[in-house]
């Protein structure tokens, strides 16, 4: 009977994880800057949700940005960007602390033209997610920080050493 009712909350527990919101914003956030429905899909999403929470503020600002891919005229591209911009800077002020904020930070000033003027963090963001890798009990999180920093052609091969420790974790 010990057996079953651990198989059952197991079952529960990985659904819930499975299942969770911000594991489908993770997932729609990645695939957003390549498919226009998945970036329509989080934008309405990230609508729905609470709008104080800088999380969801940073993930809204990078999905308003990545929703420029998808526009044909420059003063619109231009305008998501600024938009986008501003709302992941000021999630950021809220909780500057916070690893997933710095990831999305990260993801987007290493996706952007240089010209665009909005690469200043890449170090400072770099150093902070290796440095604090082993600060998160979030797997998922931690799984797609180092996939990124991986194939990212932004770190060193100090840094890199130090980013294999954590693949298989």
């Amino acid at each position: 009977m010990k057996y079953l009712v651990g198989l059952v909350l197991l079952f529960i527990a990985f659904r819930s994880e499975r299942s969770s919101p911000l594991v489908e914003i993770r997932n729609l956030y990645e695939d957003s800057a390549k498919n226009k429905v998945a970036n329509t899909r989080l934008i309405k999403l990230l609508e729905d949700l609470e709008d104080g929470a800088p999380l969801f503020m940073g993930y809204r600002g990078a999905a308003v940005m990545m929703e420029a891919n998808y526009v044909l005229s420059p003063l619109s591209k231009l305008n998501r960007f600024k938009t986008g911009k501003a709302l992941i800077e000021r999630a950021l002020k809220a909780s500057p602390g916070n690893l997933e904020l710095r990831y999305i930070r990260l993801t987007i000033q290493t996706n952007l033209p240089r010209f665009l003027g909005y690469a200043g963090d890449i170090a400072k963001d770099k150093g902070f997610l290796i440095g604090n890798l082993s600060e998160t009990q979030d797997v998922d999180l931690r799984k797609r920080i180092v996939a990124y920093l991986s194939v990212a052609k932004i770190c060193s091969e100090e840094e890199l050493r130090k980013i294999n420790l954590w693949k298989n974790k």
